[in-house]
């Protein structure tokens, strides 16, 4: 949602996450899109936590060599920022211009941000205003007035993010030869991503965008195709790691490919999964289910239809089956390589999976106007 500058004419989305930096390439051809390049690479641990690089030059270092081996020449990059520093809400205030709310912003935010407002950057989103001649009065042109009505008001999404996350980030990619055209939010990328490439058409459906990394699990409910509700929380596929490799004393790459199936298992599978994937997987459904139904009991007359599950842990096999079980809802995993809207070249079909949703949504938000 922070513009820092202009685009050019590829657009390049960058994820940095806690165990993986994700990289993807687009280019608008008509109303399609075609990918030009994707690929990740693995961070050491602690190299980035709660959304803060915290070895500057390793993560530079990484995200330099990625975009050089992938070929990668677009040094305008679309990234993103999370964690505890990063706030979003959803607010009601009284109808104004936009021009108007630009100038008043920090004295509206201020009741909501629970940071000094100095310390942190804003920026916002008018979204369908909720009553009456709200849209004429938006566009310059003053609406009738009731003096029985209530006051109109229009429903904005307030974002906040605290200064020095974002000076982080952009130093860190300076670092790297980068300049950043636009620093977005994680999960408002991956619903982004959503929308365009994987909802079906003239669908009514409120869903549920999952996107369960490394160390956070960010969830965005859309209604009609935009956001309704968001919610973060301070957990991951990290545990599962390492807890497999406490339980069976396992190097990092090795508990990776026996969580993930690939190749042969250094412990028995069912071992494995009772001891690690299921308690895991549990913990999940948990955390899921209590944003779920606090969503159903503040919005009682709407119901999450389809869960989109994104990241890492979208890869453990057998997730969505287990989550739909338990959950009653029909889960799907991303799969944007799929999209008919989305030419991937050959080489990449296998590739493009569920971790590159965010990456996805940021390159489309760093694409040129």
């Amino acid at each position: 949602m922070f513009s820092l500058g202009s685009a050019s004419r590829s657009s390049v989305g960058l994820d940095i996450g806690s165990a993986a930096i994700k990289v993807v390439e687009l280019k608008a051809v008509g109303k399609k899109w075609r990918l030009l390049r994707c690929g990740s690479a693995l961070l050491p641990p602690e190299a980035v936590a709660d959304g803060v690089v915290k070895e500057r030059e390793t993560v530079a270092q990484a995200v330099a060599g990625l975009l050089k081996s992938l070929r990668i020449s677009n040094r305008v990059v679309a990234a993103a920022v999370s964690g505890s520093a990063v706030i979003t809400k959803k607010i009601q205030l009284p109808i104004m211009t936009e021009l108007d709310l630009e100038d008043q912003i920090s004295l509206e935010a201020e009741e909501y941000i629970p940071f000094d407002i100095e310390d942190v950057t804003l920026d916002f989103q008018i979204l369908t205003p909720t009553k009456g001649k709200a849209v004429a009065k938006l566009k310059g042109k003053p609406a009738p007035k009731d003096l029985n009505a209530p006051e109109e008001t229009m429903e904005v999404l307030l974002a906040a993010c605290r200064k020095d996350l974002l000076n982080n980030r952009l130093e860190t990619l300076k670092a790297a030869g980068l300049t950043v055209s636009v620093l977005d939010m994680d999960l408002y990328c991956a619903a982004n991503a959503y929308e365009t490439f994987l909802q079906p058409p003239l669908t009514g459906e409120t869903v549920a965008v999952i996107n369960a990394g490394a160390s956070l699990l960010n969830i965005v409910i859309l209604r009609n195709g935009a956001p309704d509700f968001t919610r973060d929380h301070p957990f991951g596929g990290h545990r599962m790691l390492e807890e497999a490799q406490r339980r069976f004393r396992l190097a990092p790459g090795a508990a990776q490919r026996a969580l993930l199936g690939e190749g042969l298992l250094p412990v028995p599978k069912e071992t494995l999964h009772q001891e690690v994937i299921q308690p895991f997987l549990e913990q999940l459904v948990h955390q899921l289910g209590q944003t779920i139904d606090f969503y159903h009991q503040n919005h009682t007359e709407q119901t999450v239809q389809t869960i989109c599950l994104a990241g890492g842990c979208a890869l453990i096999p057998g997730i969505a089956d287990f989550l739909s079980q338990q959950t009653g809802i029909p889960v799907e995993t991303a799969q944007p390589a799929q999209s008919g809207k989305l030419s991937v070249p050959a080489e990449y079909v296998s590739q493009l999976d569920a971790r590159y949703l965010v990456a996805l949504g940021l390159a489309l938000r760093g694409a040129p106007a």
